[in-house]
């Protein structure tokens, strides 16, 4: 009688094997993204530099209309 459980054991430990892969998986990709997240903000923050730089360097120029 005691044998008879193993099998629904035996699935119950595969099911948690597979949750405990997919949420190494789901961090995995949680810290890529963030990574991505500070790698865009950190351009953003020099394409707006530059874009200020620029500004400054057209206001130099005075254009007749």
């Amino acid at each position: 009688m005691l044998l008879a459980g193993v099998p629904t054991l035996a699935l119950l430990v595969l099911t948690l094997i597979g949750v405990a892969r997919l949420t190494t998986e789901i961090d995995a990709m949680t810290q890529q993204n963030a990574a991505l997240v500070e790698q865009v903000a950190a351009a953003t923050e020099s394409l707006e530099d530059q874009a200020r730089q620029l500004a400054r360097s057209v206001s130099l120029f005075k254009f007749n209309r």
